[in-house]
């Protein structure tokens, strides 16, 4: 139940947001390249596109 429409997109954002940190944090410690993880060719950092490097 939600007080609003504001806040029920808030909580799905919120929600949708959490899944992708899970989803790329677990691609990070199995070692997998997805589209959200690369690793930059130079000096090997691993990095989520869009986060920046650790």
């Amino acid at each position: 139940m939600f007080c609003s429409s504001k806040c029920k997109a808030a909580a799905r954002r919120d929600r949708r947001h959490r899944v992708e940190t899970t989803s790329i944090a677990i691609a990070f410690i199995n070692g997998e390249e997805t589209e959200q993880v690369v690793t930059r060719p130079v000096c090997g950092t691993r990095f989520a596109l869009g986060h920046g490097p650790p």
